[in-house]
């Protein structure tokens, strides 16, 4: 008996890719099957004698074999065996997988290259959470999208990239984007409104962490100064108003985190003038312990209040405040709130020693006069010369400036009978009976009472004249050295004079009283508050 030989089949895939399992199969049922594979492949299953398959691992390109022989069941066996070959392709390789970062709604354009020319590509895109927006699954040669990061952290977006070459897939790369957010800017507080000379205090915040702030100033006009550009947290700038109405700086606020620039915002600063506010010395540098309370004015704008030891309720009490040279300040708010002050100081001294019917020492000025006892009352017996000359020609104003006028305008006349004062301005625009007025301190302008008591001790008026005349015998001695009308006229030389009472008459006039040369009498006189007299003062 002669029996065929036997021809061994084969069948299995003959194009495959690398690192690929492949099954081939044989006739089934035979016995001593041989598998046999080239270099290149490896079996990794079955394949052996009794094996009727094998599964072949392809780690290397090119063609390989496989072959099988295996004895029939005659007992016969194939002379040679049969042998298929295996194309094995290979798999490309993504050579440029790389991370990269962008600014939120930034644009990527990522080319991808393989190891092997004609691969194509194909992408899955995976978001790191739903607040980035703009990827897409896609394929091609180039990733292009537009991200966008909707939140306050950083997101990222995962390019998963599949190589393929003639039908075989490489092994997948990640391209990773990270997406920067949009850095804010906040502010606490939104905007300050301040006087002028204040510090500005606003803190930067921003959801975004990380984020530096910087800034540029713009102001609403050249009167205000202090701001600039600058960075960081807080925008803390001392502000002047140079002027007189309300001014403002605007900052411009950039924030910028992870080296992208946010979005910018405003906040603006109110500046509020201060008011220019003086203080001018209306009453006496200098006075003494004795001294009656001085009411304070000076001060400018109206309305403000003053302060410092011994004041109170707009007056200086010199006893309260003792000796020493203490400072009064003036304070003023205006219609914003805004405060301003201006100060001067007072010098407070025990009064020299004095007994009457001796000399008087003006402590303002070191003037002397001479004093005298009558009755009850103690007298200067010589007519007031305290305060700045002026022309005749001008009145005397509420200017916080002494003023008097010399007889005939003759600064030297001032020395012989006095200052001539108006009633306003000897009474420092009072209207307080027995007010120190232009007196020295302790000292003050008499009340008609004390006119009166005066006469008294010569009986009265009608006899007073004659004894308190320079002529006379009290001591007194009045020099008949003429008025100064409101005509600005010099009038009664040599044989008249007026002596102011601190006693008003009416809105528009003061008691006076006048004794001439004719008569034995003091003539009681309602005169008009611009005439100018001398006077006397007595002692509180």
């Amino acid at each position: 008996t002669v029996n065929t030989l036997p021809v061994p089949g084969l069948n299995g895939p003959v194009t495959v890719c690398v690192n690929s399992s492949n099954v081939y199969t044989s006739d089934p049922g035979m016995t001593n099957y041989s598998w046999i594979v080239s270099a290149g492949g490896t079996i990794t299953a079955g394949g052996g004698p009794n094996d009727a398959s094998a599964t072949v691992l392809w780690t290397t390109t090119g063609i390989q074999t496989v072959s099988v022989n295996y004895f029939a069941g005659s007992g016969c066996t194939a002379p040679s065996p049969t042998v298929v070959n295996v194309n094995v392709k290979p798999r490309p390789m993504i050579t440029n997988a790389a991370n990269s970062s962008i600014c939120s709604s930034g644009s990527i354009n990522i080319p991808i290259a393989a190891d092997l020319p004609g691969t194509t590509f194909a992408w899955t895109a995976t978001p790191s959470s739903p607040n980035v927006t703009g990827y897409h699954n896609g394929a091609g040669p180039v990733i292009t999208d537009v991200l966008t990061n909707l939140g306050s952290s950083i997101e990222t977006v995962t390019y998963t990239v599949t190589p393929t070459l003639n039908g075989c897939d490489g092994n997948t790369a990640d391209f990773i984007i990270t997406v920067f957010p949009v850095a804010n800017v906040s502010f606490n507080p939104n905007g300050q409104t301040f006087c002028s000379g204040s510090t500005s205090n606003i803190l930067l915040a921003s959801t975004v962490a990380g984020t530096t702030f910087s800034w540029t100033a713009t102001p609403s006009s050249g009167n205000v100064t202090g701001f600039g550009p600058g960075s960081g947290n807080t925008i803390s700038q001392t502000l002047t108003d140079l002027g007189f109405s309300v001014e403002t700086v605007t900052y411009h606020v950039t924030p910028v985190a992870n080296g992208c620039t946010g979005t910018p915002n405003d906040v603006t600063v109110t500046v509020n003038p201060r008011p220019v506010v003086t203080f001018t010395t209306c009453f006496d540098p200098v006075t003494t312990t004795v001294a009656q309370p001085i009411i304070l004015k000076g001060g400018v704008p109206l309305n403000g209040t003053y302060s410092g030891a011994g004041v109170n309720v707009g007056s200086f009490f010199p006893g309260l405040a003792g000796v020493g040279n203490h400072s009064i300040t003036y304070s003023y708010s205006n219609m914003y709130g805004c405060a301003n002050n201006a100060t001067v100081n007072i010098n407070v001294v025990n009064p020299p020693p004095f007994n009457c019917n001796g000399m008087l020492t003006d402590v303002r000025d070191n003037q002397t006069y001479p004093t005298i006892q009558i009755g009850g009352q103690c007298w200067i017996s010589a007519n007031l010369n305290y305060g700045n000359t002026i022309p005749s020609t001008s009145m005397q104003r509420d200017n916080c400036i002494v003023e008097k006028y010399c007889f005939n305008d003759n600064p030297a006349n001032c020395g012989i009978s006095g200052g001539f004062y108006q009633w306003d301005e000897l009474m420092q625009f009072s209207g307080t009976a027995g007010a120190q007025g232009l007196c020295p301190p302790g000292w003050h302008v008499p009340m008609e009472a004390e006119w009166n008591s005066l006469f008294a001790q010569y009986i009265s008026n009608g006899f007073a004249g004659s004894p308190l005349k320079l002529s006379g015998f009290s001591g007194f001695n009045v020099l008949l050295g003429g008025t100064r009308f409101n005509n600005v006229t010099w009038s009664f030389t040599g044989f008249a004079t007026m002596l102011w009472s601190s006693t008003s008459h009416g809105p528009y006039k003061a008691w006076a009283h006048g004794l001439n040369t004719f008569n034995p009498s003091v003539s009681f006189y309602p005169s008009y508050r611009d005439n100018a007299f001398p006077v006397r003062c007595l002692k509180d």
